[in-house]
């Protein structure tokens, strides 16, 4: 017998290709596949050394005995057995015919042990109702797709999930199948699911993952033993939600043709192209319109564009001819108003006066002076030169060339004030304040009461003889109160004097910040025999502002209001109040 040629180095089994189509012309077998063919060989012809008999073994002695043409063992390789060996027809002990003992009957597991005969067909009805028994034994139909059955188990035997490797890693799989990810598994998309492994060979597979928790699937492959990223797929109910998404989002109705085209076609010069549009009733609807057709924009060419009717009477058009001329038109109520040209300077406003979104600019000079530029301006409380007033208000700028400009400020307060001035070849003129109604109203009702005065003086100038030249007369100061204190000594200070009969009070104050402020209490002998009244000015610089003031008949001296309902504007605002009275009531007639 030959000396085998041992290859114990087991190597690693080539893929499926090259096991089935061979090594291809150019291909270069790696080590461990060409190990795994020498050690395979090796193996088998071990395996024939083993269990094969030589021929000279063949029906001799100690050998093995052959069958013949029925399948049956010949006479002649049957033991010889010794007639004393033989006892009223039965073996007691069975031996070869060289005198060899090869077995004692107490060990034969047959029930005939006495009769030979009968123990062989008693073995041989056995043997036939074994190998009859088709429940122990398959036929060639059956053993051919056993043969070919999935050797490889892709779930438990009870069909159930297998579980992750011990690592819990889906990256260590490395057997096909179907896998249960749970709280602990890595490099899986969700950790409780399913997952399916695919693998063509140890570098190359595909995982399936099923999230239990939302039936998500995702999916990955691994080229060259390297995993890609899971990929998502989109379930049919995430697919319907967004489907519905955009249905909800989306306009649904068509402003064009599917192809792209206009929904309105005017290819008529006798169809007018507004009433179309009319017709097409309540949406958005874009057009075209051959030359000459009725209802163009006039003296346009073939124009295209987009109408949208708001309701079955009223809404809008914009219309473009091929020389790139705009024009819009409008139907109200029915009727339309007519095309109007866009683009063109006489036609629009080619200057900004406020933001786009039309509210005010802010300006962000210092001084009102350098505020030229037209338009509509917000002015905060902040410090700013030659402003009128120290309130927010609004500027509106007019400029007429760049050395004239007109600025209008509006006041944002409680009470609103309006003032005006201009810019005269780049000299500014002072600001000066309109009237409101209802300082004109305060005006002639200090105008009738000075009036009133006048008259009664001069119906009772007799009254005023003690004035004349030569008279002595005393001045008392007059004691404030309510933190009212006397201007300054130049104006004169507040005092109250009396010749004859007739008494006059006067002076300049300040510190008053309130309606109805009481200033004084004249003395007893001093006091009118009934209330009056007088309009005192103030030192605010171009501003015609003035106070009215009552003297009432127990003497109080009080500051009523102000034409503009404001009053310490600043630390250099006066207050002037005169009053000349009889002492004595006259009686008119």
């Amino acid at each position: 017998m030959e000396q085998l040629p041992i290859w114990n180095a087991v190597g690693i089994e080539p893929p499926l290709d090259i096991t089935t189509n061979g090594w291809q012309p150019g291909m270069k077998p790696s080590a461990q596949h060409m190990n795994w063919l020498f050690n395979r060989a090796y193996k088998a012809l071990q395996e024939l050394q083993l269990n094969t008999i030589l021929k000279e073994q063949k029906g001799a002695a100690n050998g093995v005995a052959t069958l013949d043409a029925l399948k049956k063992i010949p006479l002649a390789q049957f033991p010889k057995i010794t007639s004393n060996e033989i006892t009223d027809k039965t073996v007691t002990n069975l031996k070869l015919a060289d005198d060899i003992k090869v077995g004692s009957l107490a060990n034969l597991t047959t029930t005939q042990k006495a009769n030979v005969v009968a123990a062989i067909n008693e073995i041989l009805s056995g043997l036939t109702s074994h190998t009859g028994n088709t429940g122990v034994h398959i036929n060639s139909t059956e053993r051919t797709r056993w043969n070919g059955a999935q050797l490889t188990k892709l779930t438990q035997d009870a069909g159930h999930a297998k579980g992750l490797p011990s690592s819990k890693d889906a990256n260590d799989i490395t057997e096909p199948g179907f896998y249960l990810t749970s709280t602990d598994a890595l490099n899986v998309p969700a950790t409780l699911g399913t997952l399916m492994h695919i693998e063509r060979n140890s570098g190359f597979a595909i995982q399936i993952h099923w999230a239990t928790a939302d039936g998500k699937m995702n999916t990955r492959y691994k080229n060259n033993s390297t995993w890609s990223a899971w990929a998502p797929y989109e379930t049919a109910a995430s697919v319907d939600s967004k489907i519905d998404a955009v249905k909800n989002a989306a306009q649904m109705k068509k402003i064009t043709l599917d192809s792209g085209g206009v929904t309105i076609n005017n290819q008529s010069t006798t169809t007018n192209l507004l009433d179309l549009i009319v017709s097409r009733g309540i949406g958005a609807h874009t057009f075209y319109s051959i030359n000459g057709g009725p209802g163009n924009p006039p003296g346009a060419t073939s124009v295209r564009g987009i109408a949208h009717m708001t309701n079955t009477n009223n809404g809008w058009v914009i219309a473009v001819d091929y020389l790139n001329n705009w024009f819009v038109n409008f139907i109200d109520a029915g009727n339309w108003r007519g095309w109007k040209r866009l683009g063109e300077d006489s036609l629009a406003q080619m200057f900004k006066l406020t933001q786009d979104n039309g509210r005010l600019k802010t300006t962000t000079v210092t001084d009102l002076n350098n505020l030229i530029e037209s338009g509509f301006y917000y002015c905060g409380s902040g410090v700013i030169d030659n402003k009128p007033m120290s309130s927010i208000g609004t500027m509106i700028v007019m400029q007429y060339g760049s050395s004239t400009t007109m600025q209008l400020f509006i006041s944002m307060g409680s009470v609103q004030r309006m003032f005006a001035r201009y810019l005269n070849n780049g000299t500014w003129g002072s600001w000066w304040e309109y009237a409101r109604s209802v300082d004109l109203e305060n005006t002639n009702s200090k105008i009738g009461t000075i009036n009133t005065t006048i008259l009664d003086m001069q119906d009772h100038l007799g009254l005023l003889r003690p004035y004349e030249e030569g008279s002595v007369v005393t001045n008392y100061m007059i004691t404030l109160l309510n933190g009212v204190t006397p201007y300054n000594d130049t104006l004169g200070r507040p005092v109250y004097r009396k010749t004859g009969k007739i008494v006059e009070i006067f002076g300049y104050v300040t510190g008053i910040t309130a309606a109805n402020t009481k200033i004084a209490n004249i003395p007893v002998g001093f006091r009118p025999p009934m209330e009056r009244y007088c309009a005192g000015i103030t030192s605010t610089v171009n501003t015609a502002r003035f106070a009215r003031w009552k003297l009432m008949t127990n003497g109080d001296l009080i500051m009523e209001n102000t034409n503009d309902g404001q009053f310490n504007v600043n630390s250099n605002t006066f207050w002037e109040f005169h009053f000349i009275y009889s002492v004595e009531e006259v009686a008119f007639g």
